[in-house]
């Protein structure tokens, strides 16, 4: 149980940090393991398209990408970060892109990486499929239960800041004692003892 706890508060943390869900960035991490990309890589890239697209109108390429893919950013800003994903992906495939092409948009989301160009050209219908397998197997959380969890174990993790204090107290109260009977030990000890 304690296990589980831990990656549902790492996965929320992550998830957050991405503007996500639980459940999406599960789907996220399932879709980009089927098509053969580091999940590292993907969570640093789809905050690179989250920051973008936050900032069209200030600075960036973003909005010329979704010029591209002929989408607005009303279109997938209210969206799930596996969903927005997925109907970028969508409009990939719908245009006919290559991967050249693709990597040229993805650049303009602030995409670095070009092997995610892989999970794009496939189109949203792997990153759908993820997510409902992801409800399916019962892996999906909602945000209320993950904070109730994340809440759970940030409080769990400071009951080591407890036995941290308990042994250290322990040490400064019995150094002094323990030292007199180890000092009084190994004076009998030299003095002909054993």
């Amino acid at each position: 149980a304690a296990r589980g706890a831990q990656e549902i508060d790492r996965t929320a943390k992550a998830a957050r940090r991405l503007d996500a869900s639980v459940t999406g960035f599960r789907a996220l991490g399932l879709a980009a393991d089927e098509a053969g990309i580091p999940f590292a890589s993907l969570a640093n890239d789809i905050q690179s398209i989250g920051r973008e697209i936050a900032s069209i109108g200030v600075s960036g390429n973003a909005q010329r990408a979704l010029d591209q893919l002929a989408l607005t950013v009303e279109e997938i800003s209210g969206l799930d970060a596996d969903e927005r994903v997925a109907v970028i992906a969508d409009r990939v495939e719908e245009l006919g892109l290559n991967a050249g092409q693709a990597t040229a948009i993805l650049r303009d989301l602030g995409v670095r990486n070009r092997g995610l160009a892989l999970l794009f050209l496939g189109g949203g219908d792997a990153i759908r499929q993820a997510r409902a397998d992801i409800v399916d197997y019962g892996l999906a959380l909602s945000d209320v239960d993950a904070a109730e969890i994340e809440a759970a174990n940030d409080a769990i993790s400071r009951l080591g800041l407890v036995s941290q204090f308990v042994g250290q107290r322990l040490a400064l109260d019995l150094r002094p004692a323990l030292g007199g009977v180890a000092t009084a030990i190994t004076d009998s000890l030299r003095e002909g003892g054993a």
